[in-house]
């Protein structure tokens, strides 16, 4: 118990140490993870290129508990983002289900803060979603 609490908390204090990054042009797949000083995953960001080339999914964006508001989300957004600009994407688009308010209340405003656009859901985003969220690359 005490040896895997002095872990946590070298890792919480020497932050992100690896990150893997995956892209796959010819499925559209795009994907980054973050891995902490002990090769634990901290997080990761999925999209997937659409039938429409030009538009990918936010797929999944999970930063663990213990990492969040210390700019993790972020990087790994920002990267994932990256990568789909570089595929051709000029939009990306996600949905906003009801477990992504349980398990962060904020999440709307986080989006918005970074260039997101707030929309009602549409019949091609995920069942019961509350909401869709939209950009420009």
């Amino acid at each position: 118990m005490i040896h895997s609490l002095i872990k946590k908390w070298w890792a919480l204090k020497l932050g992100p140490s690896e990150a893997d990054e995956y892209m796959d042009k010819s499925t559209g797949f795009v994907g980054v993870q973050l891995r902490d000083c002990f090769g634990l995953r901290i997080g990761y960001c999925w999209m997937q290129r659409l039938e429409d080339p030009s538009v990918f999914r936010l797929s999944d964006l999970i930063v663990q508990k213990d990492w969040r508001s210390r700019g993790v989300g972020r990087l790994l957004l920002g990267k994932a983002l990256a990568y789909a600009k570089f595929q051709g994407a000029k939009r990306v688009v996600g949905s906003v289900v009801p477990n992504d308010f349980r398990q962060a209340p904020w999440i709307m405003g986080w989006y918005e803060r970074l260039g997101f656009s707030i929309c009602p859901p549409t019949p091609a985003d995920l069942p019961h979603a509350v909401a869709r969220i939209e950009r420009a690359v």
